[in-house]
């Protein structure tokens, strides 16, 4: 096996044990927000067109990496390519805002309402506090009495003073 196939054979197995990690990272958030927050009841995840076509660019170049390093492990690219996909299309981003029967899940990061630093409900938004941050994510309307009852119940004290 030359030099340049080693290389590219440890640099696959790297990427792939990095893309393991981060799929099992990715794999317990979306298992916090399963327990916390319950099932989802609106969801905005916006750029998930930007994010396949970056995927797909990204696994075209890799291919052509592989391609082009001859006699590299054609197996361990193809695992490398399918992870980075599944990664890509299945993990949170920055961006996603959830609202769950029981909580938010605004990126990476979830909480059931009972945990909520703050809230208010304002417009057509629930808002709650992340790290001292306000975020949001939308409510249907035909939600929104049922979701004050449920935080005016579990946390009442921690709805904001702030009025429209």
């Amino acid at each position: 096996m030359t030099d340049l196939a080693n290389s590219t054979m440890y640099g696959l197995a790297a990427a792939l044990v990095m893309l393991g990690g981060a799929a099992l990272a990715a794999g317990a958030v979306l298992s916090r927000e399963r327990r916390l927050a319950g099932r989802q009841v609106h969801s905005e995840k916006p750029g998930r067109a930007r994010r396949a076509l970056a995927v797909t660019a990204a696994a075209v170049a890799f291919a052509a990496i592989v391609v082009r390093a001859g006699d590299g492990p054609a197996t361990l690219a193809i695992a490398v390519l399918a992870l980075a996909a599944a990664l890509f299309a299945f993990a949170p981003s920055l961006h996603d805002s959830v609202l769950g029967e029981n909580g938010v899940r605004r990126g990476w990061h979830v909480r059931s309402f009972a945990e909520l630093e703050e809230w208010r409900l304002t417009g057509d938004h629930l808002r709650w506090k992340l790290h001292g941050e306000w975020q949001a994510c939308r409510v249907p309307r035909e939600r929104f009495a049922e979701l004050r009852r449920r935080l005016s119940e579990l946390c009442p004290t921690r709805e904001s003073a702030f009025k429209d």
